[in-house]
């Protein structure tokens, strides 16, 4: 089983349980960590973001909270495991293939999430900032409108936690910011290309 798929395991349990995203995202971080120190084939976490979103979350959730989290990952551990032998074999059949985002995207959506960390944002609206960044990449320079941010939430747990954490207001405020510092998010997404 992949490292990742065992993160997604914890985080798709944590998302149904209705934890918030700064909780998702912890927890998947944590069970990243213990799968590279538990030796799990694939395990890195450099390969698991340890990004704004991340940095955002760790601002929220404290040591203490963080550390009954590694216990409760550590006392299911075989089952996750389990879970995420599933998964893996789900993404081998590749049912309902979702096109990788390209890598403009990606910068895009990290610049944003980077910005709005910086403006001392929530977990769930530097998540949702970089959801609506890479949206807007996608229709400006990928030729592809989204139909909604769902696209992109149905691989990402702590997207789809934000949108539930979020009311219709705060989403329609960061999103107003996304388009307000484009050019910041676009400079900043560019820099590392020139």
């Amino acid at each position: 089983m992949s490292a990742r798929a065992m993160a997604r395991a914890v985080q798709d349990q944590v998302l149904a349980e209705g934890h918030a995203a700064a909780t998702v995202a912890v927890y998947g971080a944590l069970t990243a960590a213990l799968a590279e120190l538990t030796g799990a084939p694939d395990a890195s976490c450099s390969g698991f973001p340890d990004d704004s979103v991340l940095a955002a979350a760790r601002r929220e959730v404290s040591e203490d909270v963080v550390a009954a989290m590694g216990d409760w990952i550590g006392g299911r551990w075989g089952a996750i495991a389990v879970d995420a032998a599933v998964l893996d074999a789900l993404d081998q059949l590749n049912l309902e293939p979702v096109p990788p985002l390209p890598d403009g995207a990606l910068a895009f959506r990290a610049a944003a999430e980077e910005l709005a960390l910086a403006a001392g944002e929530s977990c769930a609206a530097v998540s949702w900032a970089g959801a609506q960044a890479t949206a807007r990449w996608l229709r400006l320079y990928g030729g592809r409108v989204l139909d909604s941010l769902a696209e992109l939430a149905a691989g990402d747990p702590v997207l789809t936690a934000a949108g539930r954490e979020l009311a219709e207001r705060e989403k329609s405020r960061v999103t107003g910011w996304v388009i307000e510092v484009w050019e910041a998010i676009d400079e900043r997404a560019t820099e590392p290309a020139a």
